[in-house]
This record gives structure tokens, C-alpha cells and sequence, in this order.
């Protein structure tokens, strides 16, 4: 029998951990959970009514992508097969890790497969699955795999093959940008990205009315700058003028609006990347090597 790892970082995750684990079949497949110190009464939920989940519990926030490397690094000392990346706000239905294991099995160069990402609320197809989904002219209803540039990372099957050349996530991006880099370095390395629309998931992603304060706003903006200069398909140097030719771009469109407000969002961001070019220029040579970053 195949060997799978399902990995869920849970924070807070109150309000959906139920759901998200009881669509987990442990007589199966082995539930990895890593808390990032969560504050509610997410952990004593996890020890008291699922024993069969391996649970660990950390004493800061680490991140998304910190704390998926974990379970990462557990699944290849363990010997699994393959992983599932699971947010805590998605869950399964019974057949969706056996239908990916079969497409993955027939499709060896796909190394990230999703199913297709649905939502109760919205109903049908998740919005943000969607929009990047769109974005690689995909056929929702074509019932095989669609290859596509990026998926989001709330339902993720990786093979083991995927996690042994590529590694773990990027510590530079602490939260948000984390998938998108990790996917430009699996296209390094010759894998590729498929949405398998003959597998269903769930994911329950809230629909947020909030606004982003600046500071959030800049966050962001800085994140996507250093998601291209660090891109390994490309240059540094072709990283830096494509984040110049981006920065062009938004400052000139601030300018015909008169947006004081972009014009500060956008060319704060890019002090804060610039301000890490060391890091960003050395964690570009520690993803050329195979298993970075686990």
C-alpha cells in the first residue's frame, strides 16, 4: 500500500480542525499535524479526540511554510511515498487522495498535483483557485490533469521524488509568497504543476471583507518583489530589472491617478526587498542545491 503523509499546520483552527481531520482517513493514511502555538483550544482538541493524528505542538508561530517542512522532513525520514499538504480551512472527500495517487502514478511528471479546490459558501469552484487557475486558460470540467504555472497550496499531493530534489520551503518568505517560490523551483528542477479536475477538495477559505493597513499592503508588494529576483529560472540580475520594470509600472500608473498611496506602497516595498539582496542573492544559490531548506 502507498505510503502518505497528510500535513496540516493548524493556528486558531477552532472553527474548521473538526472538518478538516474527520475527512482525513487515518486507517489509511497517517494525519501530521503541526501547531503553531495556537491559542485557543486547537491543541488540546487535537490530543484529546484524535490520538491517532502525530501532533506537534510548537512554542512560536513559525509559519506556514516553517512548519510544513517538519512534516516534510518526517515523511522522507518514514519512507513515505508522497505527502498532502492540507490546509486547516480545506478538507477531503473520500476518494480524492486515491484519485491523485492514480494520476500521479500515470502522470510521473507531475509533482504537485491538486484536485480541483471547491467552496460551500461561494459555491463551486474556490474564487482564488480560480483566478490563478484562469490565469493558465484551464478547462474545469475537462475531467483530466490540467498543467498550469501556479496553484495555491491549500490541497497539495507532492510526490516524494518532488520533496528529495526540490527540499522544503523557503524561510525568506515567512508568510505568503512561500507556494509561489516553491513552484518556481520545481519548474527548476523539470517538474511541473497539474490541477487534476477529476478529483474534488474542499476548501472553506473565508471571504474577507477586511481591508490591509499599509503596512500589510507594503508586506506584500515586498514579498512579490523578492519572489522574482529570487526566481532560480532566471538570472539575479534578470530578476532585478523585471522587479524595476514592475516597480516602473505601479509608480508611473500611482502617478496618472495621483495615488499618494501607491506611490508610497510601491516604492517602500522595494527599500524593504532591496534591503535583503544579501539574503535574497544567497537563498538563490541555496535552492540550486537539492533538498534545500530541509
Amino acid at each position: 500500500m502507498d505510503k502518505v503523509l497528510v500535513i496540516i499546520v493548524t493556528y486558531n483552527a477552532h472553527d474548521w480542525i473538526h472538518q478538516c481531520l474527520n475527512s482525513v482517513d487515518m486507517e489509511r493514511y497517517d494525519a501530521f499535524v503541526v501547531d503553531n502555538a495556537s491559542t485557543d483550544d486547537t491543541l488540546s482538541i487535537l490530543q484529546e479526540e484524535y490520538p491517532k493524528a502525530i501532533v506537534r505542538a510548537m512554542d512560536k508561530n513559525l509559519g506556514f511554510g516553517q512548519a510544513n517542512n517538519i512534516g516534510l522532513r518526517y515523511a522522507l525520514d518514514n519512507k513515505y511515498d508522497y505527502v498532502l499538504l492540507l490546509n486547516q480551512d480545506a478538507w477531503l472527500l473520500p476518494d480524492t487522495i486515491e484519485k491523485l495517487i492514480a494520476a500521479q502514478k500515470q502522470h510521473l511528471e507531475y509533482w504537485i498535483l491538486s484536485p480541483l479546490q471547491m467552496n460551500t459558501e461561494q459555491g463551486g469552484v474556490e474564487r482564488h483557485f480560480a483566478r490563478f487557475c484562469e490565469q493558465s486558460n484551464i478547462d474545469f470540467y475537462s475531467k483530466k490533469i490540467e498543467n498550469v504555472g501556479f496553484v495555491n497550496a491549500a490541497v497539495w499531493f507532492v510526490s516524494r521524488q518532488c520533496v528529495e530534489v526540490v527540499g522544503g520551503f523557503d524561510s525568506i518568505f515567512p508568510h505568503y509568497g512561500e507556494d509561489n517560490d516553491y513552484i518556481r523551483r520545481v519548474q527548476y528542477w523539470g517538474g511541473q504543476i497539474g490541477v487534476d479536475t477529476a478529483t474534488i477538495a474542499y476548501h472553506e477559505h473565508p471571504i474577507a471583507n477586511k481591508e490591509m493597513t499599509l503596512e500589510q499592503e507594503i508586506y506584500r508588494q515586498r514579498l512579490v518583489y523578492m519572489g522574482i529576483w529570487k526566481d532560480i529560472n532566471y538570472s539575479a540580475i534578470r530578476g532585478v530589472i523585471a522587479c524595476w520594470s514592475v516597480l516602473c509600472r505601479k509608480l508611473m500608473k500611482s502617478l496618472l491617478h495621483v495615488d499618494i498611496k501607491g506611490l508610497k506602497l510601491y516604492w517602500h516595498a522595494w527599500v524593504e526587498a532591496y534591503s535583503l539582496k544579501k539574503e535574497i542573492i544567497l537563498h538563490r544559490q541555496l535552492s540550486k542545491k537539492k533538498g534545500a531548506f530541509l
